[in-house]
């Protein structure tokens, strides 16, 4: 069983996030998903962030790390966690599909 999580997710998104992969379980198999959101509105790491999603990725195997963030200054955070683990951006902007009743691309993109 892997275990993905969603650094810098705004807080906003957590419960429909949950919600969708609930109703689309069988998309994501036994895999688990934790979260490390952002306090504000928007997809944004802080250095705080990345030092919890470092604790929490060090309780678990196979840990992929999936980013979030509209900083322009982004980069600056991958040299902390992409030599430990398996991290990629993901693109914040499929965050919108939460709102909607099109959750297909958010879902692909989060089970690719």
């Amino acid at each position: 069983m892997g275990t993905a999580i969603l650094l810098g997710i705004p807080s906003g998104y957590v419960g429909a996030t949950k919600s969708a992969i609930a109703k689309n379980e069988g998309l994501f198999g036994s895999w688990s998903i934790k979260y490390v959101p952002s306090n504000g509105k928007e997809p944004e790491i802080l250095q705080r962030m990345v030092k919890q999603a470092q604790e929490l990725a060090d309780k678990y195997n196979d840990v992929h790390i999936f980013g979030f963030s509209a900083q322009k200054d982004r980069q600056h955070f991958i040299g902390e966690i992409k030599p430990y683990f398996r991290f990629r951006w993901f693109d914040h902007g499929l965050l919108k599909c939460l709102g909607s009743s099109d959750l297909a691309p958010f879902l692909h993109e989060l089970a690719s």
